[in-house]
């Protein structure tokens, strides 16, 4: 009797621990009852895990039939399951599956087994956080792959040992090695030039220390499979709680190339700037000293540092220039007008007169006036040398009108002199010859004289000079023949009007002396430019010359002289005779051979 009390009592104990199990267990368990001859199953127990997987409460489950409960079992393929075990006795395990019906939905993974009393047990997990969880991580993990791959730059995973783990297409191109080539099969280190390769390593293994002792980014030489040699900027992270890091990788040889062109476009331009014969001085759109040369340091006496940084204004006073007069220049320089480039003093600061001319340059950039470039060209010496050339030319120039002065009064003197023989010697010949030689005296005197009068010394207006030689021959002569005159206004060199002036004392003293018999008539002067041709005029109406004349073989003195003086100015002479006397001559009014 104690032995089935005993037996009793443990299988009581045994029972309560199975009970506790089931209800205490992380897992789901329902029990059901085979009916219809295991065509379909009804609950015969279910516990709290399974409750709060389900949603559902024991007590509404118990009794009712599984495809009642789970409308959905069928279709998830556990209804076909729970008929094979009940038929063959034989368990089978339900891999993860998904069941869904109106009211739930979730990922499970069932046990099915046969008690010895034919029931139907499913042991069962709720999988569906973990599945979740599971498609989160795969999503991500795509997420990330695509980041990887696409990130526009090599991109590789390093481990602690230096071996390549994982390189995305980018890799590829920059190394020239397949992934299959790289990953597990190559180090870093294989491709890192010999002169770089040191620093890497230390950066690697301080960085596996204490990220913060390396250089998150930095510059280095890579060698590709062909050879060449690229300059990589990369960028190097460690992965947390891990020993590996992810390495960014940028092909910066162009960059790079770039950089050196740049850079020895800079020092050729600073070169030329540097040693520029003028001044320069770069301002932005506010007026602001961006650069300077050494140049306009010399001339101005500041230092560097005076003026990068200042406005332009601040610092025009210092040198004694009005900034008014001057911004205004910059202005119109920046509007795309041209300032007055009038010559301009300051005074530096040694104390020292700058005369100068500024130069205005407009710095554009993508059509946008960004500033404006001032060349200051020192015409100090320039100013000194026109100054002293001015002096000169004023002292020379009182030199030539002295010396016209002195030249018309030797010949006054000389024509004076001639008055005097004139009257002590007897004889018409001899006193014809006298008068003639006073009126070719004269002709010369009255040009010295209009230059000493004249505001330039190299030109007289012959016009003027005209009239009162004519006047001079009539009054001369006494003679009431009538002029005409038709002279335009022409100014003429020395070496013409002095021939030119001669020419017509002869010309007109001739007609005068020999052409009125009876003291009446007319002589026309005419003197008129046709393009670069000037014509000279003397006719008569009188009783004119032979017809028989030549001028090249006349054996008078005054028509040897007027052919003479025609060819030193290069002119052309025609004689027209018949009703009076026309004398034409026509030259060019240009620099002629002496």
């Amino acid at each position: 009797m104690d032995l089935v009390l005993d037996m009793m009592s443990e299988l009581k104990e045994e029972r309560e621990r199975y009970r506790n199990l089931f209800k205490y267990t992380g897992r789901c368990v329902a029990v059901y009852e085979a009916i219809d001859n295991g065509k379909d199953f009804v609950f015969k127990d279910f516990n709290p895990a399974a409750e709060h997987a389900e949603q559902v409460k024991k007590e509404d489950v118990l009794g009712r039939r599984v495809t009642e409960v789970f409308p959905g079992v069928k279709n998830f393929g556990l209804l076909d399951v729970f008929r094979r075990v009940y038929k063959t006795g034989q368990p089978e395990h339900f891999p993860m599956a998904h069941y869904k019906d109106e009211r739930i939905s979730g990922w499970r993974d069932n046990f099915v087994y046969k008690l010895p009393t034919g029931e139907i047990v499913a042991v069962y997990e709720d999988l569906t956080e973990y599945k979740q969880l599971k498609e989160e991580i795969k999503k991500k993990e795509e997420l990330y792959r695509s980041i990887f791959e696409n990130t526009g730059t090599a991109t590789v995973i390093i481990d602690e040992d230096s071996t390549v783990l994982l390189a995305n297409k980018e890799s590829e191109k920059l190394s020239g090695y397949s992934k299959k080539e790289l990953e597990g099969e190559k180090t870093w280190e294989d491709f890192v030039v010999e002169e770089d390769l040191k620093r890497m390593k230390k950066y690697h293994d301080l960085r596996r220390k204490d990220p913060s002792l390396a250089p998150r980014k930095y510059t280095f030489r890579l060698r590709d499979r062909q050879g060449n040699i690229k300059h990589i900027q990369v960028n190097v992270g460690m992965i947390p709680r891990t020993k590996k890091s992810v390495a960014s990788l940028i092909d910066i040889t162009e960059l790079k190339e770039a950089k050196r062109r740049i850079e020895e476009s800079e020092e050729r331009y600073r070169a030329v700037v540097e040693t520029a014969p003028n001044g320069i001085i770069v301002l932005d759109k506010n007026g602001r000293i961006l650069e300077v040369n050494k140049k306009a340091l010399k001339l101005s006496g500041f230092k560097r540092e005076d003026l990068i940084g200042k406005n332009i204004i601040r610092i025009l006073p210092k040198i004694k220039l009005d900034p008014e007069e001057i911004i205004s220049g910059l202005k119109l320089a920046i509007k795309g007008e041209k300032p007055d480039k009038k010559v301009r003093t300051f005074t530096n600061l040694k104390g020292e007169k700058i005369s100068f001319i500024e130069h205005h340059s407009v710095l554009e950039k993508n059509g946008e006036v960004v500033g404006l470039s001032v060349i200051i060209e020192d015409v100090t010496e320039r100013c000194k040398a026109e100054k002293k050339i001015k002096e000169s030319l004023k002292e020379k120039e009182t030199l030539l009108r002295e010396i016209h002065h002195r030249v018309k009064n030797n010949l006054q003197i000389i024509s004076s002199l001639l008055n005097l023989q004139f009257n002590k010697i007897k004889g018409e010949e001899v006193h014809r010859l006298l008068k003639e030689s006073q009126g070719r005296i004269q002709a010369m005197t009255m040009i010295h004289e209009h230059l000493y009068q004249s505001e330039t010394l190299t030109h007289i207006n012959f016009k003027e000079y005209t009239k009162r030689i004519i006047d001079n021959i009539f009054l001369s002569y006494k003679a009431k023949i009538k002029k005409k005159l038709e002279i335009q206004d022409i100014k003429l060199d020395i070496d013409t009007a002095i021939p030119l002036g001669l020419i017509i004392n002869e010309l007109i003293t001739n007609s005068i002396k020999y052409a009125f018999p009876t003291g009446e008539g007319t002589i026309t002067i005419k003197l008129t430019t046709n393009d670069d041709n000037i014509e000279l005029i003397v006719a008569d109406d009188g009783i004119g010359l032979p017809e028989s004349i030549d001028l090249e073989k006349t054996e008078t003195l005054g028509l040897k002289l007027v052919n003479i003086l025609t060819k030193q100015i290069d002119g052309k002479i025609t004689l027209k005779t018949g009703q009076g006397t026309q004398f034409k001559i026509i030259f060019k009014d240009k620099p002629r051979k002496r």
